[in-house]
């Protein structure tokens, strides 16, 4: 009698964020079918239309306890790699990368967090900021107080240079823009290369 009653199967419900739930099933849900099998438990997850959170867990007491260890481990992993996803325009960038890089750099290295920009080519206004959730938070706030100062500080002044010294302007690797950068607080931004235009638009408080 004593070893029935402890293989008595029980239901156990437990919250878990909804964004979290795809980390428990794993890829294909390998992850949450070889949790089933080392637990000898049946875990039903909500369906992604279903509002609910709450994760179902069916078996004996001892090994439920397990899995809903397990999956808050999971879910706490989940939350602690964060990633957020905004745009800010493309032409606002350069203010948030800094001469030579070194304000994302800054930015980077004091919150430990990752800050992909797109590359200058690249004709993306999107921003992406993955790592542990507070400090991807303060870096967030950190790029869109830039970004809220020099939209209101900032006006453009467009000035025509013959295009043969355009590759002067640039300098090695942008070298020279990132020099003028420093130097002034203006962001510098040459026409493409391959463009007939000699435009040149100067970024920057007056």
């Amino acid at each position: 009698m004593l070893a029935g009653e402890f293989q008595v199967q029980i239901t156990q419900q437990v919250s878990i964020p909804k964004e979290h739930h795809r980390f428990i099933l794993g890829k294909g849900g390998k992850k949450l079918l070889d949790l089933e099998q080392a637990t000898g438990t049946r875990i039903q997850i909500p369906k992604q239309e279903d509002p609910s959170d709450l994760v179902r867990i069916t078996g004996a007491r001892e090994s439920i306890e397990r899995v809903v260890q397990e999956i808050r481990e999971v879910s706490e992993q989940a939350f602690a790699r964060h990633n957020e996803r905004f745009d800010i325009p493309k032409v606002f960038h350069p203010f948030i990368v800094g001469p030579f890089g070194r304000v994302l750099d800054a930015i980077s290295k004091e919150t430990g967090v990752k800050v992909t920009i797109p590359p200058p080519t690249v004709l993306r206004d999107e921003i992406s900021i993955t790592g542990e959730r507070n400090a991807v938070l303060a870096a967030k706030e950190r790029i869109m107080a830039i970004y809220d100062e020099k939209l209101h500080r900032t006006q453009t002044v467009a000035i025509e240079v013959k295009k043969t010294q355009h590759k002067y302007i640039v300098g090695h690797k942008g070298s020279t823009l990132n020099e003028i950068f420093e130097l002034t607080g203006v962001s510098v931004e040459m026409p493409p290369s391959d463009s007939a235009s000699e435009t040149i638009l100067l970024r920057g408080e007056p």
